[in-house]
């Protein structure tokens, strides 16, 4: 461009283009309208008239010349959700109360579709702050909308997968404790029996060796080996109740009586009462009792019968061997200072590790002798102190059992 003096001059680019009514505003307008994927607007505010450029158009699926140039057409292609909204988002801009205006619309596509639709804008204003044109770009972000909301289906759809599956394993925990809880009352009412028609042979039998200790008192002292063993058939009926009525006290919950006890002291007990049968059988008993071991809340009584089982259990299992050089490790340990940990290794075969979670079963036994209830009530004592009782074994190099027990609660 030349002045009449010759001079080259440059355009005046301060000035919007569509402001400037010289062919060179039109072409470098035009230019940019086809150089971009975003339909671009032009809304003259004092007329409400608006060039929409082609691509614009293109987005809603018309051609030139379809759509009016006025600020209804845009009105009316939005959805019916979106106008108020829209309409009070440019008037907060446009008076200067919103910094910038960015929004997301939706506009009816020509095939009654609807398209998302990402506008961006900026208004030209007069010297006094007036807005008097507002322009802009529409960009179709109707894809990206679309994926978000497979997203958000796809997510709701696998949260209520989770949720279903975590009530499938609530049903589940639910139903494996209502079958343990029967199968505990079957135990319960199986031991009871037991127990109330064992006692009653016992009973007699414990009559009769008093009432033969009574008359062998008036007879020369030369049978007193008799005496002795009438005193031991006392003794065995006497200890065979003792061991009934421990078990029916499982099945008389108020009348078990817990105290503070040190799971060490029981510990050396059982293994006291039970040196004779270890020494009997070439059992060497090795201990590792952790020092300093808080006070259980539990039933004495109880607890020692849980050891003297297992210790019992593994004595047998390592009869089994033919190395007589046969051991056990009974051991104690604190663990997250709020449980007690009382474990019982051998150096036995083993378990098949295909049945060690059955061997808590009631009447599962591989004893020749024995009806199985041993591990049952076992774990049946831990349960209803708190604790777990557990087996592990790789079926070659003995067995371990472990149970736990809560550390008893301070006073304050």
């Amino acid at each position: 461009m030349t002045d009449n003096a010759g001079v080259n001059k440059l355009p005046d680019y301060t000035v919007a283009p569509w402001d400037r009514d010289d062919g060179a505003s039109r072409d470098l307008m035009r230019l940019i309208a086809r150089s971009t994927n975003d339909g671009i607007w032009d809304w003259n505010l004092e007329t409400d008239e608006v060039y929409y450029s082609p691509r614009w158009l293109e987005l809603v699926g018309y051609l030139p010349g379809e759509l009016p140039g006025l600020i209804d057409t845009f009105t009316n292609l939005l959805h019916p959700d979106d106008r108020d909204n829209t309409a009070r988002i440019i008037a907060e801009y446009l008076a200067g109360t919103r910094p910038e205006y960015r929004h997301e619309v939706r506009l009816q596509h020509k095939d009654r579709s609807w398209r998302w639709i990402f506008s961006h804008g900026i208004a030209l204003r007069d010297s006094t702050g007036r807005a008097i044109r507002f322009a802009g770009t529409h960009t179709d972000i109707t894809d990206r909308v679309r994926a978000a909301e497979r997203l958000e289906s796809l997510v709701a759809e696998r949260t209520a997968e989770l949720r279903q599956t975590e009530q499938a394993l609530r049903d589940a925990v639910a139903r494996l404790e209502r079958e343990r809880d029967s199968r505990l009352m079957n135990i319960e009412a199986i031991m009871a029996s037991i127990a109330h028609e064992i006692r009653q042979p016992l009973a007699g039998a414990t009559m009769n060796a008093s009432a033969a200790q009574r008359f062998l008192a008036k007879i020369p002292a030369d049978i007193d080996e008799v005496r002795v063993g009438l005193d031991r058939i006392i003794s065995d009926c006497g200890r065979a109740s003792e061991v009934f009525d421990s078990i029916r006290s499982l099945f008389r919950r108020g009348e078990q009586k817990r105290e503070p006890v040190h799971v060490n002291e029981i510990a050396n007990e059982a293994l006291q009462a039970l040196r004779g049968e270890l020494i009997e059988r070439n059992v060497t008993a090795y201990t590792e009792l952790a020092s300093g071991l808080p006070l259980v809340e539990a039933h004495r009584g109880q607890v020692q019968q849980v050891i003297t089982n297992l210790v019992q259990n593994a004595v047998e299992a390592m009869e089994q061997t033919i190395d007589k050089n046969r051991a056990l490790w009974m051991k104690t340990e604190l663990r997250n200072q709020n449980t007690i940990i009382i474990s019982v290794e051998d150096s036995g075969p083993g378990i098949d590790p295909k049945r060690i979670d059955s061997v808590f079963e009631a009447f599962v036994t591989t004893k020749s002798h024995g009806i199985g209830l041993g591990l049952a009530i076992c774990r049946m004592i831990v349960e209803r102190h708190g604790g777990q009782l557990t087996a592990s074994s790789d079926g070659k190099n003995g067995a371990s059992f472990q149970f736990t027990l809560p550390v008893a609660p301070v006073n304050t």
